[in-house]
């Protein structure tokens, strides 16, 4: 007998296609109104920008694209895992990305993060300008949540739909949509698969959206 999950997924099912299909012909219409009407990406030359969870999956997929659009810039990464840490570090420095810095954080441990913090204020005081941060606090510091299992649990449920969904592709889609200049990029929540999509609808859809379905639950990246 099936359990009540498995049929909240078979119902919900049709209408996750029938998003699938209007997606597809959306992202059409989209590439075509581009070609007419390009938008002239963001620059984050001279700035910096921390990853947390930098040296691992999206983290890590995040930094590379970050040094495919730019390496006049600064780069610093949190992580728990030294050894990932360590060779992310070296691979963005092999790239020419100006400035990498790295410090081994638990971001689930609220007293990690503040150390942490006040060890990044220190090394980027000696850089010069202002320098403007990023966040990509995938959960709240004190929220002990791994966002790549998160991510695997959705990607089971819809399995056959969701091949392409690796770390480097949702990466890919954060760094774009922040040199886009959107406010907010999000993932796979806690309910349906398209919320990863809502990000590049324009925002009256979004807004129809989730007043059908409810916000993601899932914050990924706010500059």
């Amino acid at each position: 007998m099936a359990d009540r999950t498995s049929i909240d997924v078979i119902a919900k099912l049709p209408f996750e296609i029938l998003y699938l299909i209007l997606y597809a012909i959306y992202i059409r219409l989209r590439e075509l109104f581009q070609i007419f009407f390009p938008v002239t990406p963001k620059s984050h030359k001279g700035e910096v920008i921390l990853v947390t969870g930098g040296a691992n999956g999206i983290g890590r997929g995040i930094c590379r694209e970050i040094a495919k659009q730019e390496r006049d810039l600064s780069i610093i990464i949190w992580d728990v895992n030294e050894k990932a840490i360590s060779d992310t570090v070296t691979e963005l420095k092999s790239t020419g990305v100006k400035n990498v810095f790295a410090v081994k954080v638990d971001v689930s441990d609220r007293e990690q993060v503040i150390v942490a913090a006040k060890t990044v204020r220190k090394e980027i005081g000696d850089l010069p300008g202002k320098p403007k941060i990023y966040f990509s606090t995938v959960y709240p510091a004190y929220t002990a949540t791994d966002l790549t299992a998160n991510i695997d649990l959705m990607m089971t449920r819809y399995k056959f739909l969701n091949v392409i969904m690796t770390p480097d592709y949702v990466a890919k889609n954060i760094i774009q949509g922040v040199l886009l200049g959107k406010e907010h990029v999000y993932i796979p929540g806690g309910n349906r698969f398209t919320r990863f999509l809502f990000e590049l609808l324009p925002t009256e859809c979004v807004n129809k959206l989730y007043d059908l379905a409810g916000p993601p639950p899932v914050h990924v990246f706010k500059s």
